[in-house]
């Protein structure tokens, strides 16, 4: 689908496409998530690429929150860019 077909498409609104409980349903909402789409997108690309960074903007305050180290960081980024890695992780034997 090119995306002049995808903007085609977008532009036929009809609330019956979306969940019942989705705010694209409100035809004022849809208007503005069609005007800034391409931040969406750009905004879904980057934290594809950075997940853990995501994981930090919103996991909870307090004791229950993940912390990552480095090492889980980094495989955290290599699994979510590349379809099929190979990782050679080693247990730690303390």
């Amino acid at each position: 689908m090119t995306e002049q077909e995808v903007q085609l498409k977008l532009k036929q609104w009809n609330p019956n496409n979306f969940a019942p409980k989705s705010p694209l349903r409100n035809q004022i909402y849809y208007e503005h998530f069609i005007r800034n789409s391409h931040k969406y997108a750009e905004l879904i690309s980057w934290l594809r690429f950075y997940p853990d960074i995501y994981y930090d903007m919103i996991k909870p305050k307090g004791k229950k929150a993940i912390n990552f180290d480095d090492h889980q960081r980094m495989q955290l980024r290599i699994l979510a860019r590349f379809p099929d890695p190979y990782l050679c992780i080693p247990r730690r034997n303390w």
